[in-house]
């Protein structure tokens, strides 16, 4: 194949190569239409043979390009050169590979796992449509400068018919990661890269293989016969029971590996915990044969495996005007008593809200909540009682591990709550600690009416319509049970909302939230939803870093809740602890999928647009067309804003679009005029008012942007990745008073750095330990 560096490809100018290997030839390029530095993959002369092949290479390619995942390398285009030698155009990331990383010295166990939890996340989202990597092996796999993990080559393997060994040219390096399936050239499914990832991970570890061989026919020898180095001989600090989990992924029938990847790296997680030793009965490792038992553990406390749980929606069997809204609040109310209890993990019943069917499919519903049971049941309201029968479910086997039926008058059905959530505890055989049992039950209101007004006012909170109607049920629920501290939380939250978006209500209203907020913690200090809800009302009034103390030290009472999670996500970013930030949220993900956080703002903080736009999506009318904007996308940006509809959007979010379609149509007089008119009319927080200085930056209104940007640090925005990278902020930079701004930011994220480690945050939240450089799209 000759070079083509220093050509042109299409609109590509391929500058330089950076690696050869036997599918092709990969190129540093640019597009000069956006400016934007490209990887070029041109194959290899032979690799697609005749139309038919090409045709199909090009079909399946469009399907590969279509994953949208931050943890995938994205996929661009694809072409043809004048030699008639096809390429793909892929994102290009400045980092180096896994195999590269490996060569210089093996992964510590929590480095490793943290990575592979990545690779893993990637691969999962890949098999939930269907498409198999099939080449999972170190050189595929790039480590970026900013700590993020992407999987190169996605499905090529399979574009260019490398099912087994009948490729031509194929490396001995690529053949010690193929599952014996693959070597053997048969149909293969998802889990032959659960086999590729787990000799990965046994690399990371020994920086060894565990299937070697002098020639290509010993390797494939090896992977169908021989046994591989018992881990802890190679790396005496590996932990037993990582050594299991690695062994099962290796299983050569694939029926006794994992059966997905997620159940992979959940393992991993797991049994890794410094803190707890899980008890499991693992499936034994069979290599040749020969058996392998279990490993032994050392004595450590003891636990059980998480039980993973959903409440979906009730079904009404009959529609009544006065008790439908207990479809959606009673599983709803159930799930947060259950928050945090023993090894319980809570899902959220928003993970499943996209299935169509009513009712739903119990294993499909397990499948995409990712949990081991499901209660599900029915309401029925017959004259002043209520008829409930309920099912806890496991899946995706099906089989019912208990139904209740229950009957109780209308005024009552704050005992339902109770009952269900106690059974759920002792059918699934939870243990809980004292503190935990005198928790379970500790929450219920006083009487049926307070607790109907409750619930009601979850849903009318929920609904957003009107607050100060939520306002009221719950101020009737607390002169029924004053002593309810759900209720003290939820209202605390309708307080700080009315007072975040209706300027003349703010200092009264945020009194009013602190005094509930406190009220409820004061109740039950360890009550979730309090401390959800309390992160954002101190985060928006400058009072970030307590927050993060705070929710650290709910950890230290072993509260092991998403939500807490999602809260760090939200605190240590305003505190200017992305890589913080970002750990949060994958515990939080890996505890619950549909949690949501604010992650999208902390990538955006860091510059990782690519990662914004993949993963955010079109779900924010401000951060994605200003992430666009940023790689040079104008011309998406304005075509995204115009899809953006006024009608039906909430007063305090329709200035993103605005200000975000001002900038994209370079009308800067306008986005002065806009923003004044939003600071006007009470959209004035820190992140909104850096947002706002940001842009009049880019538009070189200097005077009006410096004093928005710090006033947004006085506030306690900590923006100083964002003051020492963002091109945006480049006018600002020989402005006066720049480097004062500079020196603020700095000084309180070290502060809130120490506050951290101070409270015991590295023991919870371990960020990848990659030094960032550069982000990707900062200071290039």
């Amino acid at each position: 194949m000759s070079s083509y560096s220093g050509r042109t490809v299409g609109p590509y100018h391929l500058l330089e190569e950076l690696g050869r290997g036997g599918m092709g030839v990969v190129y540093k390029g640019v597009d000069p239409r956006l400016e934007r530095d490209v990887a070029v993959k041109v194959l290899a002369v032979g690799m697609v043979n005749d139309d038919a092949a090409k045709q199909r290479f090009l079909q399946e390619a469009r399907s590969a390009s279509a994953l949208d995942h931050g943890n995938i390398c994205t996929i661009y285009d694809i072409g043809e050169t004048p030699e008639n030698e096809l390429y793909l155009v892929m994102a290009f990331y400045r980092g180096e590979t896994l195999e590269q990383r490996i060569r210089r010295e093996p992964f510590t166990s929590e480095d490793a796992i943290l990575t592979i939890s990545q690779i893993g996340d990637g691969l999962e989202a890949a098999h939930a449509v269907g498409i198999i990597h099939r080449d999972i092996k170190p050189a595929n796999i790039m480590l970026t400068q900013d700590g993020g993990v992407k999987i190169l080559d996605f499905g090529l393997a399979k574009l260019l018919g490398v099912q087994g060994l009948t490729q031509t040219g194929m490396a001995m390096g690529t053949v010690s990661y193929m599952s014996p399936e693959q070597a053997r050239g048969e149909q293969l499914d998802h889990r032959t890269d659960i086999w590729s990832l787990g000799v990965v991970l046994y690399e990371m570890l020994s920086g060894e293989l565990p299937f070697v061989g002098d020639s290509l026919a010993a390797v494939i020898h090896a992977l169908q016969t021989a046994r591989p180095r018992e881990l802890s001989q190679l790396q005496s600090a590996i932990d037993p029971s990582v050594q299991t989990t690695i062994y099962r992924a290796l299983s050569r029938e694939r029926t006794s590996r994992f059966e997905t990847v997620s159940d992979f790296i959940r393992s991993l997680s797991v049994d890794s915990s410094d803190e707890t030793m899980i008890t499991r009965s693992a499936p034994e490792f069979r290599l040749a044969n020969v058996t392998v038992p279990e490993v032994s553990r050392p004595p450590k406390q003891s636990a059980v495996i998480p039980t993973r749980v959903v409440a979906l929606p009730f079904r009404m069997l009959r529609p009544d005007e006065e008790t439908d809204f207990l479809a959606f609040s009673l599983p709803d109310a159930i799930t947060s008593s259950l928050h945090g209890l023993g090894s319980l993990v809570v899902r959220s019943s928003a993970v499943v809200a996209s299935l169509p069917d009513l009712p739903p499919d119990l294993g499909e519903v397990g499948r995409v909540a990712d949990v081991d049971v499901v209660l599900h049941g029915t309401l029925l309201r017959v004259k002043q009682r209520l008829q409930v029968s309920a099912e806890l479910v496991a899946v995706p086997e099906g089989s019912v591990l208990w139904t209740e039926r229950i009957q109780v008058p209308v005024d009552d059905v704050f005992d339902v709550q109770d009952m269900l959530a106690k059974r759920i505890l002792t059918g699934l055989e939870i243990p809980l600690t004292a503190q935990e049992q005198a928790r379970v039950g500790a929450d219920v209101p006083t009487t049926g009416v307070a607790y109907e007004e409750f619930l009601r006012g979850n849903q009318l909170a929920d609904q957003q319509a009107d607050w100060s109607l939520a306002q009221a049920s719950y101020l009737r629920c607390l002169d029924q049970a004053p002593d309810y501290a759900p209720a003290w939380a939820r209202l605390g939250r309708v307080y700080w909302l009315q007072g975040k978006y209706d300027r003349s209500k703010t200092q009264r209203y945020f009194e009013r939230a602190d005094e509930a907020f406190s009220r409820a913690l004061s109740l039950n200090p360890d009550l979730a939803i309090a401390h959800q809800f309390l992160t954002k009302f101190e985060v928006d009034v400058g009072r970030a870093e307590d927050a993060m103390i705070r929710l650290l030290e709910v950890l230290t009472r072993g509260i092991n809740d998403p939500q807490v999670f999602g809260g760090l996500v939200h605190a240590c970013r305003y505190c200017g602890l992305l890589d913080e930030s970002i750990s949060a949220h994958r515990v939080a993900k890996s505890l619950d999928p549909a949690v949501s956080t604010s992650v999208a703002q902390t990538y955006f903080q860091r510059g990782d647009f690519d990662w914004v736009i993949a993963q955010a999506g079109k779900s924010s009318p401000f951060i994605f067309p200003m992430a666009l904007m940023a790689l040079g996308r104008v011309d998406d940006a304005k075509s995204f804003l115009d899809t953006v509809a006024d009608r039906g959007v909430a007063k305090h979010m329709m200035w993103a679009k605005h200000i975000a379609l001002s900038v994209a149509e370079n009308r800067a007089e306008d986005t002065l005029a806009l923003v004044q008119e939003f600071i006007q009319d009470g959209i004035n927080l820190p992140e909104e008012l850096f947002n706002f200085g940001r842009v009049l930056s880019y538009q070189k209104q200097l005077d009006e942007a410096l004093p928005l940007i710090q006033k947004a640090i006085l506030e306690g925005y900590v923006v100083a990745t964002q003051l020492e990278r963002d091109e945006w902020l480049i006018p600002l930079r020989d402005h006066g008073g720049y480097e004062e701004l500079k020196a603020q930011a700095g000084q309180r994220q070290s502060r809130a750095r120490d506050a951290f480690e101070q409270a015991g945050g590295s023991s919870f939240l371990r960020p990848a330990k990659v030094p960032i450089e550069r982000a990707a799209h900062y200071g290039e």
